[in-house]
């Protein structure tokens, strides 16, 4: 079966091919790295990154490419154990100063709960971060809310884009998916409307 977190890739995906006019994109997308029995009770960082490779161009109906995408990500999950350092190395991909290897767009999916942590008669509050350097040119990070809804943002490199395209480029996102699940599931995805696109030329800019 499908997950949440598969048709919110689906639809990143279909947005990308559209602004780079690819029938393929890879994105990235960090996963847990726990794969070893026991390692959930060891403090740790062990989360890689997964290199998924999806084809809106090659797929013409919306079913079909949502499901696509399902074996991707599944594909994806039976190789997590494998670092990310050595699929660059494996695919004979140059390193360059400028931008990441394989993909420069990266989705993440924050599902986990939060958990309250007490120290004695310490009081704590979570911090947001800083904003830093953008790691690559588009990241988009997305989780559930407590009353159905899906809520995140968008952390992009200032130097390749203006906040304005940025919020176009969302506004689409946001199009394709209601569209995945408006009852239009049957559409061709090449029947896709782009929304906010009355100016078609304006979403690529």
């Amino acid at each position: 079966a499908t997950t949440l977190y598969g048709v919110l890739l689906a639809g990143l995906g279909v947005v990308l091919s559209r602004l780079s006019r690819q029938d393929e994109v890879l994105i990235g997308s960090p996963s847990a790295g726990r794969v070893q029995s026991g390692s959930e009770d060891v403090i740790g960082f062990f989360v890689n990154t997964l290199a998924l490779r999806v084809s809106p161009g090659l797929h013409e109906g919306i079913v079909d490419y949502v499901s696509a995408v399902g074996r991707v990500v599944r594909d994806g999950l039976e190789h997590e154990a494998a670092p990310f350092e050595r699929v660059v190395e494996c695919a004979g991909v140059e390193r360059s100063l400028s931008h990441s290897p394989l993909f420069q767009v990266m989705f993440a999916w924050q599902s986990q709960e939060g958990g309250a942590l007490r120290l004695g008669d310490l009081e704590l509050e979570v911090v947001d971060p800083a904003p830093g350097q953008a790691k690559y040119d588009l990241t988009v990070s997305l989780a559930p809310g407590a009353d159905g809804s899906i809520a995140g943002v968008i952390e992009y490199d200032a130097d390749l884009f203006h906040e304005a395209t940025i919020g176009r480029w969302r506004a689409v996102l946001v199009g394709v998916l209601e569209q995945f699940v408006s009852g239009a599931s049957d559409m061709c995805l090449s029947s896709l409307r782009l929304a906010g696109s009355s100016d078609v030329a304006l979403i690529g800019a």
